[in-house]
């Protein structure tokens, strides 16, 4: 089935790819056994299958439109965590002092730590931006993962490979006071994905 495909194409991307990306993926999976038609059958079947258009079949939602309709590039729905989950976590925190104890309801954004722990080692722990590779001990390095977009109110970006960085310390300081632009031109990205859409939100809010 073509949902199959294009799934297994999506997954192949890290669950985001524009049209010519995808496209490339399921020649791989498919080879020669293609119509010569195959690629608006890919289109129409994305189409179809994601609630975010008018051709909607409305059975299965299995893709959404990452940068709105018409830009071309695909996500696969449900395919990374949902970032609307922000259960409350209590936490008691007692002092030495036996007259002082305080009680803390505080909310946390539940991220993917599996996400950023494959992009570390994608990139092997050298930073996107400066090239900086950081060893702590004999053969052990040290990566921080950045979200280009923030997750947190009110910038509420998404935990997705397409939305993080792998840095050295210092440029992870230095993106979350938003000190730096980021040139999506200039990183060390292996040709992995990462949406302009993000980069642009993040220059954005550097003064």
């Amino acid at each position: 089935m073509w949902t199959d495909d294009i799934t297994k194409a999506l997954k192949k991307l890290d669950g985001f790819g524009s049209l010519n990306q995808i496209n490339t993926e399921i020649q791989k999976i498919r080879g020669d056994n293609l119509s010569p038609d195959w690629k608006a059958v890919v289109r129409r079947t994305i189409q179809q299958h994601s609630s975010d258009t008018a051709s909607w079949n409305e059975k299965k939602d299995l893709y959404f439109s990452v940068n709105g309709i018409g830009k071309g590039v695909w996500g696969l729905r449900n395919y990374f965590p949902k970032m609307d989950s922000t259960p409350f976590i209590e936490n008691t925190e007692i002092s030495n002092e036996p007259t002082k104890r305080v009680d803390y309801v505080f909310k946390r954004i539940i991220r993917d730590t599996y996400i950023t722990s494959q992009l570390k080692k994608f990139h092997d722990n050298c930073c996107q931006i400066c090239n900086i590779k950081i060893e702590i001990s004999k053969g052990k390095f040290y990566s921080e993962g950045h979200h280009i977009k923030p997750l947190g109110a009110p910038h509420n970006g998404p935990d997705v490979s397409a939305n993080i960085l792998v840095l050295c310390p210092n440029c992870h300081i230095l993106c979350d006071y938003k000190s730096i632009r980021i040139d999506l031109s200039k990183l060390n990205s292996k040709n992995r994905f990462i949406l302009q859409e993000f980069v642009d939100y993040h220059n954005s809010l550097v003064l």
